[in-house]
Order: structure tokens, then C-alpha cells, then sequence
């Protein structure tokens, strides 16, 4: 397999002067670059640029994909958006990081497999994550506790019974140790806040699972405590009410800044403290922490029993849809034979594989009917007109229709 790493960048809040233009141009002569975007392709040889320096400078977003089993998505916001201490719980060393400069807080997910991963195409994924970051502005930290669930995702209850063998004799009140390589089990890995909405996670969401590789099962798990996501108020008239109560002052710096070419960033600004005000309702996400703590050793168990549990339901849908099925062909078992023998007589080969497929189906509906002898029949007659088709014959017993079983 080539190497294969896709580097891409967005500016949101505003847009890049023709003098920063020059700048990240500089950093790659095959990038493509606008005044919101910049994107570049490496099949070998590696990228020149700083990716968190050009966030802190330059970006709102990125996304970096490669075939070394990494993913990286980074978003930047303004200060006053989202604080510290409401992404710290939800921070681990090898999942979610996030540090600020002197106007912004900067987000970094990420995923490392050791082994590399399969091969991802880069392209697309910031136009999917990018909406991330208006829920963020909106105070839904939903995609803060998938970072959180992407610190373990990977891992298994086995690995973590192996771990608490290895630990029986441990006080049970004791300190957390240090593990080689820097290694938690599962079992001490304490549950942060859980958001709101988790039962209902939006696309962006679902997209920043599957970048990090955290399965539906576990979010499923999780959802068990978290609460239904409040429906925010943004009808015109309560947008009216709230904008009436702010500060005449305060509104004319915010004019002033428009002015100025900051109107996104205002925006951004504005519609954070909207949503979080009561007039919108509150945060959409507000974290919760009720009852007995969880740890992630509780989620993986969780999202193991919530898999079985699907899987068992989408076979028994599958099983009713076949049903369904096989009934629906009793009335045309006439019609269907004709079908089927009319189909080996044109000695073609997309002919045999339709008139293959035919067959297992009838053989499957008159045995789900109680008529399996009809069928067997029916067969032997048909084999003792196409016997001497070796084509149709080999795909008879790849399909386990041999002439001893039929």
C-alpha cells in the first residue's frame, strides 16, 4: 500500500488576507489555496507546515487523514465561546486535547492506531465535521464525550478482566498507579458528565464516531443516562426579546466590529450567549451527573450486550423479511418452475446464475411450507433435462444443490 496523507483547512470566522495567502502558499507549492481553504495531498515526502500553528493563525478547522492509521480533527474557537473547565472532564492524552492562544481555544481529536488503519479518503470529512463546531457555539458538548468514549473504543472487556486479575490484590481505595506506557484499565476510567441528546446524536456527531472509530453500540450504552436534549427556542420573537435586553453600548461595539469585517465572528459570539441564555432555553447539551459513577469497563460491557442485542433483532428482522418472502412465492410455484427451466434453456451463463438463485429460493419456500417432497420432485426432473450442463451443474453445488441432496 502507498502512503497516503490528506491535509485540509478551513477559515470560517474570517476570511484569509492576501498577505496570509502568500504565507500558507509558501508551505506547499502543490496546495490548493483560497481565502477560506487550503487543502494538499502527499504521496510521499511529507507536509512543510504546522498544522497547530496554522490553526492558531490562520484556520477554524482541520481535518488530517492518513494510511498510518491516523485521524486528526481540529476546531478553533473564540475564547468567550466555551471554557476550559467545560472541555477538561471529557480530556484524555491520546483522544481529545485542547489548549488556547490570547483571542482562542483550540480542540484536537484524534485517532492512533498503532498498526495502521484501512484506507481512508480525506476528502469530505471537514465538510461532515465542520457543523461540530456550531453545536459547540451552542453549548452541545456531545462531541466532547465521544472524544472521551474514543480514549477506549478500541478496547475490550477481555483486556479489562485481565487487567483486574492482575490487580485482586490491590486495595481497592488505593490511589490510581502509573501503568506501563501510561496504560488505565478500563475499571478506573471514571465516567465524566454525560450531555444531553445522546439517544439522538446529530450527523456531525455520527461523523466524528465514525472518524474515531467509537461504534453506535457504545454510544447506545451510554445514552442509558443521559438526558432528552431541551428543544432551544429560536423563533423571531424570542431572538427580538433577548437582543432588546442587551446593552445599547454593547450593541454599538458589535456594529462597530461588523464594520470592521468581523461579522462572523460576532455572529459566532452572539449566537453562543443567545443559546445559552433563558431565553433560548439553556444549553441543549447540559452534562449530568446522576447516580453511581460508570467507567469506561461499565460502557465497553454495555456496548458489548447493546451489539448482541441489535444483531440478534436485525437477524429477526431478516429472518421475518425472508419469510415474507419465501410465502410469497407458494401461489407462483407453477409460473416459477416454467421460469426456471425456460432460464436453463438459453445455455447462457447470467441465465444459470438467475435460474441458481431461483432455485434455492424454491427449495427454501417449499420447505418453510411443509411441500419439501414436491420440491424434490420437481428437482429431478429438472436435472434430468439440464444434467449435461457442466456450467449449470458446478453452480447447482456451489450452491449445495447437488443432485443427492435434491
Amino acid at each position: 500500500m502507498s502512503e497516503y496523507q490528506y491535509y485540509e483547512f478551513r477559515s470560517i470566522d474570517q476570511a484569509l488576507t492576501p498577505a496570509q495567502m502568500k504565507e500558507v502558499r509558501g508551505l506547499s507549492t502543490r496546495a490548493e489555496v483560497t481565502n477560506r481553504s487550503f487543502s494538499v495531498t502527499y504521496s510521499y515526502s511529507d507536509f512543510r507546515g504546522n498544522p497547530r500553528q496554522m490553526m492558531e493563525r490562520y484556520y477554524d478547522a482541520h481535518v488530517y487523514v492518513s494510511n498510518f492509521g491516523n485521524m486528526i480533527l481540529m476546531l478553533r474557537l473564540p475564547l468567550d465561546v466555551i471554557s476550559g473547565d467545560a472541555i477538561s472532564p471529557y480530556t484524555s492524552e491520546d483522544a481529545l486535547d485542547w489548549w488556547t492562544t490570547e483571542e482562542h481555544i483550540i480542540l484536537e481529536w484524534q485517532l492512533n492506531e498503532d498498526e495502521g488503519g484501512d484506507w481512508v479518503d480525506g476528502e469530505g470529512w471537514i465538510d461532515r465535521l465542520v457543523p461540530l463546531r456550531d453545536e459547540l457555539i451552542r453549548g452541545d458538548y456531545r462531541s466532547l464525550y465521544i472524544g472521551w468514549l474514543a480514549s477506549f473504543a478500541g478496547g475490550s472487556s477481555e483486556e479489562d478482566e485481565e487487567y483486574e486479575e492482575e490487580e485482586d490484590g490491590d486495595d481497592a481505595d488505593e490511589e490510581l498507579e502509573t501503568y506501563e506506557d501510561d496504560f488505565i484499565p478500563y475499571s478506573r476510567r471514571n465516567e465524566p458528565p454525560v450531555p444531553a441528546g445522546l439517544d439522538s446524536i446529530t450527523a456531525a456527531q455520527a461523523a466524528l464516531a465514525e472518524f474515531l472509530g467509537v461504534s453506535l453500540d457504545l454510544i447506545r450504552a451510554a445514552s442509558a443516562k443521559s438526558p432528552k436534549a431541551p428543544v432551544l427556542a429560536e423563533s423571531t420573537q424570542k431572538v427580538s426579546e433577548w437582543v432588546a435586553g442587551l446593552p445599547e453600548q454593547e450593541v454599538r461595539a458589535y456594529i462597530e466590529r461588523v464594520v470592521r469585517g468581523e461579522a462572523t465572528r460576532v455572529q459566532t459570539e452572539l449566537q453562543s450567549r443567545f443559546f445559552r441564555s433563558e431565553n433560548a432555553g439553556g444549553a441543549p447539551s447540559k452534562a449530568t451527573s446522576v447516580g453511581k459513577p460508570r467507567t469506561a469497563a461499565d460502557l465497553v460491557k454495555l456496548a458489548d450486550q447493546t451489539e448482541q442485542e441489535r444483531k440478534l433483532k436485525e437477524q429477526r428482522e431478516r429472518d421475518h423479511k425472508r419469510h415474507t418472502y419465501l410465502v410469497s412465492l407458494v401461489p407462483r410455484f407453477a409460473d416459477l418452475w416454467l421460469e426456471v427451466n425456460a432460464l436453463a434453456a438459453e445455455q447462457k451463463a447470467s441465465s444459470y446464475d438467475r435460474a441458481c438463485a431461483l432455485l434455492v429460493d424454491l427449495r427454501a419456500a417449499y420447505s418453510e411450507t411443509g411441500r419439501r417432497p414436491e420440491f424434490d420432485v420437481q428437482f429431478e426432473r429438472f436435472l434430468g433435462k439440464y444434467s449435461r450442463s457442466a456450467a449449470l451443474v458446478r453452480r447447482l453445488k456451489d450452491a449445495e444443490m447437488t443432485p443427492k441432496e435434491g
